[in-house]
């Protein structure tokens, strides 16, 4: 995080105990931060000090304290390239993370790793007294609710949370609503016109999944692993396919296609091998771009900031959505195979079947 103020905390431990290493570090761009003094005047025992006392020393603990005091207003000489020199009495708002992956080493300017576990934006109120109650058998008390996860107060969504909500918002439109809607028309309305809304319902929705992919790439934080998850790789491959399957469509499109309506699926009768691929290679691409949707509604928690879970109702609603699409589309090929909805034969047979039905009228009467 460029231009902030780091404390960044450690657990070494021995045969015996735990101890722990404090390191100050800044940073002026997005990558690791580094310690913010080597000189020993102004090195982070200077301005932060451990309490052991009131830190985790066992390692049979079932959960990890590391307490630090500082100064309120630290002196002119307290390096940092943030704001950070003064601490208000009332109300102070900062951003924790943690990790899994310990520093390369015990000493304060040891490799870090990103984190890559809990991480979010929430307030310490200095006005409010602190009550230290006494534990024993590493059991919890009354005073530990301060520190608990529940008590943790979340401040609005950091701009990280917001392009997630974007990439989200804009992706689910494009997927679970523009696309099955294109394909319900060209499946629906066989008999009519329905190739340009079915062109330009693609070409609309192409166009949410570029951005879409565009706000998640932008949102990597950096020294994040492009494409490290499921979600992110079926994305990848999602972008890539839909660009193909638009320009493969109007290729498809292109070509003769020629239904006889005496058979009971018009639509894959006399069709070219090229639409038969677009027809299935666009079902398929639909369903991978479905389930990644859910996925991504299920990682929405772990990628947040502030770790906003999706209330189930937003599930069931996708699943009923998706169920109405499969039934929509179904029901076409169902309607179709019935007699409804067939597309009409070539206009050049359409012509003669009506010069033959004319001669064959003008012979009967003569016949006659």
């Amino acid at each position: 995080m460029a231009n902030a103020d780091f404390l960044v905390a450690w657990p070494t431990s021995d045969s015996s105990d735990i101890k722990w290493t404090l390191s100050h570090r800044q940073s002026t761009g997005e990558v690791m931060p580094t310690v913010a003094s080597n000189v020993s005047a102004t090195e982070t025992t200077e301005f932060f000090t451990l309490v052991p006392t009131l830190s985790t020393t066992d390692h049979t603990s079932h959960y990890t304290v590391v307490t630090y005091l500082r100064l309120l207003n630290m002196p002119s000489d307290y390096p940092t390239t943030a704001k950070a020199n003064a601490i208000a009495r009332d109300s102070n708002d900062f951003i924790f993370a943690s990790s899994t992956v310990k520093p390369t080493g015990n000493a304060e300017n040891a490799v870090l790793t990103q984190h890559d576990q809990a991480h979010a934006k929430t307030s310490l109120d200095l006005s409010t007294p602190i009550i230290l109650v006494p534990t024993t058998s590493g059991n919890s008390s009354s005073g530990d609710s301060a520190s608990s996860p529940e008590s943790i107060k979340i401040l609005g969504r950091t701009t990280r949370d917001k392009y997630l909500i974007s990439h989200a918002v804009i992706g689910t439109v494009a997927v679970l609503f523009i696309s099955p809607i294109a394909i319900l028309v060209a499946r629906l309305l066989r008999s009519h016109r329905w190739i340009p809304a079915h062109a330009a319902l693609n070409s609309f929705s192409g166009a949410l999944i570029v951005t879409t992919f565009a706000i998640g790439y932008r949102n990597i934080q950096p020294g994040e692993e492009h494409f490290r998850d499921t979600h992110s790789r079926v994305g990848l491959a999602l972008f890539i396919l839909i660009l193909c399957q638009l320009l493969f469509g109007v290729v498809a499109h292109r070509t003769s296609a020629k239904p006889d309506p005496n058979v009971r699926l018009p639509t894959l009768s006399e069709k070219s091998p090229m639409r038969i691929i677009h027809i299935v290679s666009g079902l398929a691409i639909l369903g991978l771009g479905l389930a990644n949707v859910h996925r991504g509604l299920e990682e929405y928690e772990e990628q947040s900031d502030g770790r906003e879970t999706i209330a189930r109702g937003v599930f069931i609603v996708y699943f009923v959505i998706v169920a109405v699409i499969a039934a929509l589309y179904a029901g076409g090929w169902v309607n179709e195979f019935l007699g409804g909805n067939r597309p009409a034969g070539p206009a050049v047979n359409n012509s003669e079947n009506e010069k033959l039905r004319v001669e064959s009228n003008s012979d009967t009467h003569r016949s006659e």
